[in-house]
């Protein structure tokens, strides 16, 4: 299993993160952790070395304060908020320097039933009134609270089963075409996070 992002990269994104979760925190924008960047803080209290992008979940009414609104406290902090499509936005930073491209945070967005936005996820419905009230933790070494819901581990088990037994491995640079699976307890690296040191 080879680290997917360079050790640059590892700061940038985490920077990249710390800012947002403070931008959303400041607004009073509920958020919670997602995907693999949930399942990276179950493992290991932060971000698996396999994975190369931050996912957080934001109810859709926000979508429009985010990508209008907050648009200025984002450029503030050199970073941009961008609309790949109407389902969802990405966080990514304004100029690409010391090794900063090619990462991101994904914002994604649920209804009031609790279905993700993302046509690629439309069967994913959040049990909303089991996550909440949302739980504040440490993600590595960030500053900021970010989120989990009441539920994670019921969630997980939902979008990734075996999740405790079992890591499948892919990432975005490759399209998601290869996928790897391992079993923890014979890899036990798999379990050991990325390291972030604020500078």
């Amino acid at each position: 299993m080879e680290q997917v992002l360079t050790e640059s990269q590892v700061y940038w994104i985490h920077r990249a993160f710390s800012i947002t979760a403070s931008i959303l925190n400041s607004n009073n924008i509920p958020f919670f952790l997602t995907g693999g960047t949930l399942l990276g803080w179950a493992r290991c209290g932060g971000m698996i070395k396999y994975d190369d992008d931050i996912d957080i979940a934001i109810h859709k009414k926000y979508k429009d304060v985010i990508f209008n609104d907050l648009k200025i406290n984002f450029s503030w902090m050199k970073l941009k908020v961008v609309k790949p499509s109407a389902l969802y936005l990405k966080v990514k930073w304004e100029r690409e320097y010391d090794d900063n491209q090619d990462i991101w945070i994904d914002l994604t967005f649920y209804d009031d039933e609790g279905y993700d936005l993302r046509k690629s996820k439309r069967r994913r419905k959040y049990d909303l009134p089991s996550m909440f009230p949302l739980i504040p933790v440490q993600f590595s070494q960030i500053k900021h609270n970010v989120y989990i819901p009441s539920n994670f581990d019921e969630y997980l088990g939902e979008i990734f089963p075996e999740w405790k037994e079992i890591a499948v491995i892919y990432n975005h640079k490759d399209n998601k075409k290869s996928k790897v699976v391992l079993e923890i307890e014979r890899h036990p690296e798999l379990l050991e996070c990325l390291k972030y040191h604020f500078k």
